[in-house]
């Protein structure tokens, strides 16, 4: 990553990222679930070891658990870049309503057409 990044550029950095190893896994899963399936299908009843909706249901499942999880740092990284965005937002709303807070009866007057 280099300094000047745009966030787009890094998000979708932490995304490739991240659904590569996704990718990777989900692959080595399938052929492992495929080739045990085949050893176990002598204990099934009623079910075929390579039904194709449950792959495709747990496949898609999987990712999308994977790219949720590869936006979770992203996601993370900008809630601390716009914490004292957060803050100052939230010591307007306290101002706005001090009057309530401290057991008064709403918003004051004079706090409004100061804004």
């Amino acid at each position: 990553m280099a300094l000047g990044a745009t966030r787009q550029s890094i998000v979708r950095m932490v995304m490739l990222e991240g659904s590569a190893i996704v990718a990777i896994g989900l692959a080595a899963g399938m052929v492992l679930a495929l080739s045990a399936g085949r050893l176990i299908e002598s204990f099934l009843h009623e079910v075929t070891p390579m039904d194709a909706s449950t792959y495709l249901f747990s496949a898609t499942a999987l990712l999308m658990v994977g790219r949720f999880a590869a936006l979770l740092p992203v996601a993370g990284r900008w809630y601390r870049a716009n914490e004292d965005f957060a803050r100052n937002v939230k010591s307007l709303f306290m101002r706005l309503f001090k009057g309530h807070a401290q057991g008064g009866h709403g918003v004051k007057r004079t706090t409004l057409h100061a804004l």
